[in-house]
């Protein structure tokens, strides 16, 4: 999917990686965005996640967490899809959603890559594992 700046996909990018635009852009243009039902099945509980997930509107819930559901602009899985962890549980469309998947291989790309979109990409993962 191809993003201009000012796109919905990119406007969440940005507030999930508190990135001023060039993460936020180089994610949008390989982000694969789809829409769900409610009760849609995202991720399997035990398989390695692939993906980190952003949530663009709707909710998803991940079934081993009894807090509320993962609203617009929440960002799942971008640790673990990188360390090829199996996830603990199933992760479900909470409600009707639209969720951008951007794959382990393009964060990865990106962290190669270097300058701000490395470091922004780096500050995020530092953030999750706090």
């Amino acid at each position: 999917m191809e993003a201009t700046a000012d796109s919905h996909l990119t406007k969440r990018l940005r507030a999930a990686f508190s990135d001023e635009g060039p993460l936020a852009q180089a994610l949008a243009d390989v982000a694969v965005v789809s829409a769900h039902a409610a009760g849609d099945l995202l991720r399997e509980a035990g398989a390695a996640p692939d993906c980190a997930l952003l949530v663009l509107d709707g909710a998803v819930r991940d079934m081993s967490d009894h807090a509320a559901p993962h609203g617009p602009g929440a960002l799942i899985d971008r640790a673990d899809c990188l360390s090829a962890a199996p996830a603990r549980a199933a992760l479900v469309a909470f409600e009707d959603c639209a969720v951008a998947r951007i794959p382990a291989r393009d964060l990865i790309s990106v962290a190669r890559t270097g300058g701000a979109p490395a470091i922004a990409l780096v500050r995020t993962l530092a953030r999750s594992a706090r």
